[in-house]
């Protein structure tokens, strides 16, 4: 197998994993993923990693907010932080003088956070408002409701920011106990991209992040869950469009099986030459909004077929999906020569992961917090190529089943 890219790894003496890209810029990278996310949250814990990501940036012993907003604008360079199902991951980007800066920066604020009671306040009406605001949103709105009527007690069942009832009664000491749990060095992955060296770069690690205190990690076992089969819809007066989501949960695929489903998912949706997006958009004219998407993440395993449309096209629509899925399971669809184009694309968008070093720090970093091999991407390659039609269709009879199928018809009144 060829090594497309190469890295070395070191440990911290407090159990920091650390991993360093040699490249040849200018600029370095940093991402710092912990492994703590929405998954790992108990029933009472709804939308903490999401709260605490907040919450980091807030103030710490040597800087409040202003002073750290300012410091990371100082390194004029990017700087962005997201919480996932499995994982809250902190990155910044910058020309290389900045490096010690940046690093000085983030082992502040994760380490020495101090959680401002009037911050907090303040913190609590604005994720608030960011949930509001994703349910004015029909699309967003659409995998809100998908996601209670598909699961009873998954962890899928509620959104990564949590539920306004929750926010609303939690407290900074809700905050500080979720953060002692959780933001420990020995559950922290940090990945660096740059043209330094590795002795540079693993020392600079140990040097500012030397006072952080190792305890041991207690993360939630997991409990996947099947989705409920159903079809069912949603009358609303705020939304004036329309839409249709299927939700299709699957696991105990083999990764050629998984590569067989993501070449599925393309064919169906996710690009312009794509069955539905032609069907729907190109030939009846229906919608302007149409895709399929693919979650493969650890304990996650979702396929997703969504369209927004008008309410009288919903019928039709849904006929059309239904048929596209039918004829992709019987084989119809699933030709040599669509499959060639499928793998061509999907082996486009892995190798375009080493263009940039951010988009490689990317991967890495999610691949070491998910438990899955460095190289996979390589392996994968491999596996594409030798993918058979047959195999392919057979992924499709095996997950194309027992959706959860939920239309929202916008514009309507609610009737008694």
């Amino acid at each position: 197998m060829k090594k497309h890219f190469k890295y070395n790894s070191y440990k911290t003496v407090n159990g920091i994993e650390v991993y360093h890209l040699n490249t040849n810029t200018e600029l370095f990278s940093l991402n710092l993923g912990i492994k703590i996310g929405s998954k790992y949250e108990r029933y009472e814990e709804k939308g903490l990693s999401h709260f605490l990501e907040h919450m980091v940036f807030k103030g710490t012993k040597k800087r409040d907010n202003i002073m750290i907003n300012e410091d990371i604008e100082e390194l004029a360079g990017y700087s962005n932080a997201f919480t996932s199902y499995s994982d809250t991951v902190f990155k910044f980007m910058a020309l290389n003088e900045e490096f010690e800066n940046a690093l000085e920066i983030l082992s502040d604020i994760i380490v020495n956070p101090i959680f401002p009671e009037e911050e907090f306040l303040k913190e609590k009406e604005v994720i608030i408002s960011e949930i509001k605001s994703n349910l004015d949103n029909i699309e967003e709105y659409a995998y809100y409701r998908i996601s209670k009527e598909a699961f009873l007690n998954s962890f899928l069942r509620w959104d990564i920011a949590g539920e306004i009832e929750d926010i609303v009664r939690y407290s900074v000491e809700d905050v500080e106990k979720y953060y002692e749990k959780y933001y420990l060095p020995n559950n922290t992955v940090i990945v660096i991209a740059s043209s330094f060296d590795d002795e540079y770069v693993f020392s600079k690690v140990e040097e500012y992040f030397k006072t952080w205190d190792q305890r041991e990690v207690k993360l939630l076992d997991i409990k996947r869950e099947k989705n409920i089969s159903k079809e069912y819809s949603i009358y609303s007066q705020e939304f004036d469009i329309s839409n249709i989501l299927y939700l299709y949960s699957y696991e105990n695929l083999s990764i050629r099986e998984e590569l067989a489903l993501s070449i599925i998912s393309y064919s169906l949706g996710e690009n312009s030459n794509s069955h539905l997006f032609k069907r729907l958009r190109e030939e009846k004219g229906m919608t302007y909004e149409v895709y399929s998407d693919l979650d493969n993440s650890e304990d996650v395993k979702l396929l997703y077929i969504y369209t927004e449309l008008s309410r009288d096209n919903i019928l039709s629509a849904k006929e059309i999906i239904d048929n596209t899925i039918k004829e992709v399971k019987s084989g119809k669809l699933v030709n040599e020569k669509s499959v060639k184009l499928m793998k061509k694309i999907i082996k486009t968008a892995l190798a375009s992961t080493l263009l940039d070093p951010q988009n490689t720090s990317d991967y890495l970093i999610s691949q070491i917090l998910d438990g899955r091999d460095i190289y996979e991407f390589e392996r994968n390659l491999e596996i594409i190529d030798s993918l058979k039609t047959e195999e392919i269709i057979e992924v499709a009879k095996k997950v194309l089943k027992n959706p959860t199928v939920q239309i929202i018809e916008g514009g309507m009144r609610i009737e008694d």
